[in-house]
């Protein structure tokens, strides 16, 4: 028996279930063009891996995470896994979710961001930031104002349309009991990322229908005492860009990849990247809010 679901705009077969995903927008029998099963894959040998990466081409991809289990990612349409001892499938799917579908992704020919991304007025805007930033907690506050969530962590764009797509994947966000605390729920009622992570999978009100949504702004958040937005140059904008690519944390893929480079440069100069400041503060998160919903749809021009 396989688990159907549709995310990223291709259809996903699953020999197990992946509760964060929704399995109700295509009908049974669809045909898939990704399928995740278990196999072996020789975990035993490849645990002390360095990097998480045991082998690497443009053809496919060999990762092994020593807390969830060894990952095979092939031609953007194939990954098997084997699981780590005493690792259970829910075990495994933060990191199926996370960097093995980034690779997955990458291997389809779209730019992948660490990012989370949700509908506004005007198009998709996505932020960007370094772990701990806040990108989920900037989502899930943009959904209890009614807009809509189309990726959490990570973010594909279609980069072949005018302007750049969105495929959304209609994920949950992964939030700290604090986050849900401040939004008004009980962590405990909610269930974990991970048998191990305090992280809960929190569901938000709307999920996308949609296949593609238009890339109208990225956001790099970072921590400071007051709230301004302010354009980032071209050059600017790349290296962020850069430093927020969901492969750059792997040079041993990105150093054989012809796209990875030219993806993000053409990111770079044609979406216009914002710095996002603000303080870490929950109570602050109203006022970000109108600071984005009241900026003007020419930002990029007046800034």
């Amino acid at each position: 028996m396989s688990y159907l679901y549709r995310v990223y705009g291709f259809n996903l077969a699953c020999e197990f279930p992946l509760p964060e995903l929704d399995g109700s927008i295509i009908p049974e029998n669809s045909p898939a063009d990704v399928s995740i099963r278990k196999g072996s894959l020789g975990f035993a040998d490849l645990k002390s891996v360095k990097d998480n990466i045991a082998q690497s081409s443009p053809e496919e991809t060999l990762l092994v995470f020593p807390a969830a289990g060894a990952f095979r990612v092939r031609q953007g349409r194939e990954i098997l896994v084997e699981p780590a001892p005493r690792t259970s499938e829910t075990g495994m799917i933060p990191f199926i979710l996370g960097a093995v579908m980034s690779i997955l992704l990458s291997q389809r020919g779209l730019a992948v961001l660490h990012a989370s991304c949700v509908w506004m007025r005007e198009g998709a805007e996505a932020f960007i930031g370094h772990k701990g930033q806040g990108k989920s907690v900037m989502v899930a506050s943009l959904a209890q104002r009614g807009y809509t969530v189309l990726a959490d962590d990570v973010t594909a764009v279609l980069q072949s349309s005018d302007p750049p797509q969105i495929l959304p994947a209609s994920l949950q966000i992964r939030l700290l009991p604090d986050a849900l605390d401040a939004f008004g729920y009980d962590a405990n009622m909610l269930p974990k990322v991970h048998p191990v992570s305090p992280k809960r999978n929190w569901q938000p009100p709307s999920i996308s229908k949609r296949e593609a949504f238009p890339l109208h702004r990225i956001y790099v958040l970072t921590e400071d005492n007051d709230l301004s937005i302010d354009l980032l140059s071209p050059t600017q904008a790349f290296v962020e860009l850069l430093r927020h690519a969901y492969l750059s944390r792997w040079p041993q893929i990105t150093s054989r990849s012809e796209t990875h480079f030219s993806q993000i440069a053409s990111l770079a100069n044609n979406v216009p990247v914002f710095r996002l400041r603000r303080p870490r503060q929950f109570s602050l998160l109203p006022q970000l809010i109108e600071m984005l919903e009241n900026s003007p749809k020419n930002l990029s021009e007046s800034s």
